[in-house]
């Protein structure tokens, strides 16, 4: 599973976090792809295994080409519905990385 997609229609980056891989703890190494990447814009952050289906599951960061701005963070509780969609297809399309997430069984099953 690639944790780090550029979504051109969308003009954003998305990054999904799983089993052991919190992305809000590799910034500096997403942002380096970033920038080799030439991307500037939103960095979506899908925090399904870390924090499960709660409200902060989508979180946005705003990429300048070199770095994070920080201040810039915010809770997505509305994400496109096309983008979790996708988002969801990948999740289950890969059982096993719902399995290593905080989620419990029957939220998985439901799933």
């Amino acid at each position: 599973m690639k944790d780090l997609r550029v979504i051109e229609d969308a003009g954003v980056a998305m990054v999904t976090a799983h089993g052991d891989f919190n992305p809000l703890q590799h910034l500096r190494r997403i942002a380096f792809e970033l920038e080799i990447m030439k991307f500037r814009g939103a960095v979506v952050f899908d925090l399904l295994s870390c924090n499960g289906l709660s409200s902060n599951r989508f979180v946005q960061i705003l990429f300048d080409g070199a770095s994070f701005d920080r201040g810039s963070f915010s809770v997505i509780e509305d994400l496109d519905k096309k983008l979790r969609q996708e988002q969801d297809t990948l999740f289950r399309s890969n059982p096993e990385f719902l399995t290593r997430s905080v989620l419990s069984s029957l939220e998985i099953s439901n799933f």
